[in-house]
């Protein structure tokens, strides 16, 4: 817990959109927890969830709200065909959000500075410009469409232009695919504290994670999306199998949304919110892989699975380098990451990891397989991922530069 507010320290509204713990929370949890003491007072608007408590145990004060509204941009999902449908969603949740920032403001009247935690939060952006009066800072974890003829992406920009005072890519990728803005824009990577208090708030782990044998561990890390690869994993799995590798596979994460109201059976008729977790099981079931394909549930304490696997692997459809992959590295666990020409501050192929192509089960099969083939390579290029990690996401020092940027925007 946060101590009582100095005059130095700088009062941060966070806005944070998604309830269930992810990587996007979990980097703005690890920033909130790095910063020096007495620099930051931290408060929170928080969509409602498992991710609350975490949120509760570092910000002093918290308001959650059923939803935030969203404008998905992002290169992956925006809006297009039947996705169409799930803006009626984010249309539905205008109210609560005006009202969240409103009790925000009457909450906590000596706000400094409010920090958006993604850029699809974009209706955030203008209320709390308008509402609270104070500089805005807009987080962007993840790639975002820029074509230059798009309405949609000239949108985005206006009003980052218009309402927010400064933007933070997490890394050269996302950096590169920012709409043209006219306001200041920086990289800064995020960071990872395995002994953090978020990493202690649990400790509901499977015992397996403790029982390490001589097959190799191939692990996937996060909560359930298609776009993750998570079907192209278990697919790489059972072809792992069938070629008579002795190799163990585990997912670790949760279904991120339920299928609760009216919009909600709509969006799991459309198969936007599926129940990816009962399925797996089914599959592991159908194919005879109980033997070597496991699912288990969320955890915080990260750390315990990063130390007890072999390799990392992140096949996701979104062509970036997810979280999971420095965490792995920080452990000295390569990667194999779904990723077309990466810039060599996230992963850097042959040496760190390596890359391959999206959608593509045989292919991550066979990268799997040259990793069991190969100790160590694999070895080599977990302590070459382990030096980037140290070099660029090193919590501390990542933390110090986004203090930097509050600082520089509240003058």
């Amino acid at each position: 817990m946060h101590k009582a507010q100095t005059p130095n320290k700088i009062k941060v509204l966070y806005i944070h959109h998604f309830g269930s713990f992810g990587g996007a929370s979990r980097s703005l949890l690890e920033l909130i927890n790095a910063f020096p003491e007495n620099a930051v007072e931290p408060v929170a608007i928080v969509a409602r969830g498992n991710v609350v408590p975490y949120f509760q145990k570092l910000c002093l004060d918290v308001v959650t709200v059923k939803g935030l509204s969203l404008f998905d941009n992002t290169k992956l999902s925006y809006y297009r065909g039947k996705r169409w449908v799930i803006l009626l969603r984010e249309i539905l949740l205008i109210p609560s959000t005006f009202i969240s920032i409103r009790k925000a403001k009457k909450k906590w009247p000596d706000i400094d500075l409010i920090h958006v935690n993604e850029i699809p939060i974009l209706l955030s952006v203008f209320f709390a410009k308008k509402i609270i009066k104070k500089p805005v800072v807009v987080h962007s974890r993840s790639p975002q469409r820029n074509d230059s003829k798009s309405v949609r992406v000239k949108f985005v920009a206006h009003v980052l232009n218009k309402y927010a005072n400064a933007v933070i890519a997490i890394d050269k990728t996302v950096f590169h695919s920012l709409p043209k803005l006219l306001i200041p824009t920086f990289t800064v990577h995020n960071g990872f504290t395995a002994s953090s208090a978020i990493s202690t708030m649990t400790d509901n782990l499977n015992a397996y994670f403790t029982k390490k044998g001589d097959r190799m561990q191939a692990g996937m890390i996060g909560n359930f999306y298609i776009m993750k690869g998570i079907y192209e994993f278990f697919e790489a799995a059972r072809i792992c199998k069938e070629r008579g590798l002795e190799i163990d596979f585990f997912v670790v994460g949760e279904n991120p949304r339920s299928a609760k109201g009216i919009m909600g059976r709509l969006l799991k008729k459309l198969n936007y919110a599926p129940d990816i977790k009962t399925d797996l099981l089914r599959l592991t079931n159908k194919n005879n892989m109980d033997d070597c394909f496991h699912v288990f549930g969320f955890t915080s304490n990260i750390k315990l699975v990063l130390d007890f696997m072999d390799l990392n692997v992140f096949p996701s459809h979104i062509n970036a380098v997810g979280r999971p992959v420095f965490e792995a590295a920080f452990s000295k666990i390569p990667s194999i990451v779904a990723i077309k020409d990466p810039y060599d501050d996230t992963i850097i192929d042959g040496q760190t990891g390596i890359c391959i192509k999206e959608k593509d089960a045989v292919s991550l099969a066979d990268a799997i397989e040259y990793f069991y083939n190969h100790p160590v390579e694999r070895k080599q290029m977990g302590q070459n991922a382990y030096d980037l990690a140290v070099k660029n996401f090193d919590i501390v020092s990542n933390a110090s530069k986004v203090l930097d940027i509050y600082k520089m925007v509240v003058q």
